[in-house]
């Protein structure tokens, strides 16, 4: 069994979205000790496995999270890039960016880095 934030971290995604996939999926969490919460059995888990990669792969590709991994920068430097072009949406689950986007981030990417040498 694992919590919500080691399934999170095992996706390449937040906690939020993890609760995001419970919620719609209807997987209630069982809750251990003081407040310590073990969520998910395999089934579940590759259930939420399954509808993260279904939903990026839909939206063409990559969260904040994943593209901060794959540069090697913050998440947050990946937000106020994504900001600024205007990329993000209201709701936290959406923001998961297709190829177009992606394409921005890098490109302002290779822009900072190229003023920062």
């Amino acid at each position: 069994m694992k919590t919500i934030t080691e399934l999170a971290k095992k996706l390449g995604v937040s906690n939020t979205a993890v609760r995001y996939w419970m919620e719609r999926l209807e997987i209630h969490p069982v809750t251990i000790g003081a407040g310590r919460t073990v969520v998910f059995d395999n089934d579940q888990e590759d259930l939420i496995k399954k509808r993260v990669i279904i939903f990026q792969k839909t939206n063409g590709g990559m969260n904040p999270t994943q593209l901060s991994r794959k540069y090697g920068v913050s998440r947050q430097t990946i937000w106020n890039i994504a900001s600024g072009l205007g990329l993000i949406l209201g709701n936290h689950q959406k923001n998961v960016f297709d190829k177009e986007a992606i394409a921005k981030i890098e490109e302002k990417l290779n822009v900072n880095s190229e003023k920062d040498n």
